[in-house]
This record gives C-alpha cells, structure tokens and sequence, in this order.
C-alpha cells in the first residue's frame, strides 16, 4: 500500500485548534498573536507535543497581507527571525522559539505569519496488520504584528463601511481599515428596513482580520419578494475594537432591472 499524506493548513483567527482527526497527532502552539514593537523586539512562541509519540516540526515565516475577499497573500521576507527553523519534540516536551524582527515600525502596523508545519515521522508508522497508516499533517499559522512607529491609541483601530453593488440579487458592500493597526471582524450584517423601518429582512456573515490600510468586500442575497419594499439598507460591522454602523437610503427599492 503505497503511503498517503494530508495536510491540514489552519490560518488561526481567534485561537489554535488541536488537529481534529483521530489520525493527526495533537500539539499546541502559544501564543495566538505576537507583538513586536520598539520596546519589544522579540517574544516567545511556544510549540508543545501532547501526543504520545516524538514530533519533527519545519518553520517558515511570510510577510501577510490580503485580498478584498480575505485571501492571505504571503510573500517571504527577512524582516523577521527566528530560531531554530527544524526541531523535534519528545512526547510531552514544549519548546520555546525566540522570534525577533530587523525592521523598526513604519507609519502603519506591519503584518506576517509564521507557519509551524509538521513533518511526517521519521519512521513510517504500520499497523496491526502491517499495513502504512495515513499520516494527516498539520499546519498552524500565528499572526506577527510590528506596531507602527507612532503608538497608535485604541481609537486609531477606525474603518468605515462603504455599500458597493446594490442592485439585482446580491448587494456587496466594503468595509476598509482607516486606522494604523488592525481590527478583527466579528459579525457583519445588512438589514433591509421598509418605509416605516420595519425590518424586512437581515443578512449576517462572519469575518477575519482587515489589515492597516487593507478592506474587505462582503456580499450578501437578499430574500426574493421585499426588493420593491426596501427603502433603507442599515450595514452594521462589530469588531473586536468598536462597532461600524451607516445607513443608505433606497427609496427606489433595490430591484435588479
């Protein structure tokens, strides 16, 4: 039987999640986020093996940045270090990872992610009946931010919500980072209010991070039969900073031609 071997990529957001099949084995990586700033220029990343058996662990790190449809672009950089790149984990055994950066801050938050990856085991796994067991790696990515040269204050983590598309059976709207750090995206919503402002219908999706300077452009389907009735749409945003609210006016209703 010839060897089979998954990998499991999880671009971590709110926490770390252990490999979630029985197959995978279970480590643990600390923190979720690291920050750099002038006062700090290095921090600790831990890796813990809370498997049964030994670990082989590859690390890399990428300048991050992202579409307006929340899609990581990575591209590698020098600008931050760490050490070591290989390791190996006995049971039980935690490691600490020293991770430092080169550059100072700008006139924004500077982003990355450092990837711990997995590797499969140095000796093949078999079964009872002899057979190579399938291996399902996994892969963690933990946000670095580098604070802006200028220490931002908790106010400067700003955005501003902007309706795109509104018409015909989808409405898009953007919501952009105006400040100098980043923000998280809790809930985004659309509620379409009648000419009494009842409300008609609401739309909810989930977000992600939007990176200094960076947007996010989210669509939502409006229920059939209520286009005419729509004559306000109400887009509230809640991060984990603030909450973004702006209402536009659709007295024309928002049917499609």
């Amino acid at each position: 039987m010839r060897t089979r071997i998954a990998l499991v990529s999880a671009a971590l957001a709110c926490g770390l999640a252990r490999a979630g099949t029985a197959e995978a084995a279970a480590f643990n990586v600390k923190p979720t986020q690291i920050y750099l700033s002038a006062k700090a220029r290095s921090g600790m990343l831990g890796i813990r093996n809370e498997s049964a058996e030994s670990l082989r662990f590859q690390l890399s790190v990428f300048a991050w940045n992202q579409t307006a449809a929340g899609e990581m672009q990575l591209l590698p950089t020098q600008d931050i270090v760490f050490f070591p790149a290989l390791l190996s984990l006995a049971p039980g055994e935690e490691r600490k990872i020293r991770v430092g950066t080169t550059v100072p801050g700008g006139p924004t938050e500077r982003s990355y992610r450092i990837f711990v990856e997995e590797l499969p085991p140095a000796v093949r796994a078999k079964d009872a009946a002899g057979k190579t067991e399938i291996r399902v790696l996994t892969r963690m990515g933990v946000p670095i931010f580098i604070a802006p040269a200028v220490a931002a204050p908790t106010s400067a983590a700003v955005g501003q919500i902007e309706p795109k598309a509104l018409r015909g059976d989808k409405l898009s709207f953007e919501v952009r980072n105006t400040g100098s750090v980043h923000f998280q995206i809790k809930q985004a919503r659309v509620l379409g209010l009648g000419a009494s402002k009842e409300n008609l219908f609401e739309r909810s999706v989930p977000g992600w991070y939007v990176l200094a300077g960076g947007s996010r452009v989210f669509d939502v389907e409006p229920p059939k039969g209520v286009c005419a009735k729509t004559k306000t749409l109400a887009f509230k945003v809640e991060t984990d900073k603030t909450t973004l609210a702006t209402e536009l006016e659709t007295r024309g209703g928002i049917c499609g031609p």
